[in-house]
């Protein structure tokens, strides 16, 4: 999993589905998370699992069409449009080198 979709409550899964699609269609493995956990119990769980790419939804990042980046290994938190979004993902999996093998 490249990135997780984290909404701070219930009300924001409507455009967090829509944050997961965009990834998925772009080739980003993406995930949202359903579970019933606080906001602070996802986000912890996702920094313990090591996902690289946290997207936090909200009330102003729904409002401006934008996420909310938290990369792992960094407090830092940046807002980014929805369609930079892909980029910046791809962008910082090419650093890393952690694109998908196609030949065998």
């Amino acid at each position: 999993v490249q990135a997780r979709v984290v909404a701070v409550s219930e009300k924001f899964i409507g455009y967090a589905e829509r944050v997961e699609q965009t990834l998925a269609a772009a080739g980003i493995r993406v995930e949202l998370d359903h579970s019933g956990e606080t906001f602070n119990k996802k986000i912890r769980s996702a920094v313990t699992q090591k996902i690289p790419n946290i997207i936090i939804l909200g009330g102003k990042e729904e409002e401006a069409e934008t996420v909310t980046l938290r990369r792992y290994g960094t407090e830092r938190q940046e807002s980014v449009s929805l369609a930079a979004l892909v980029g910046v993902i791809n962008a910082a999996t090419e650093s890393r080198g952690d694109t998908v093998a196609t030949e065998a």
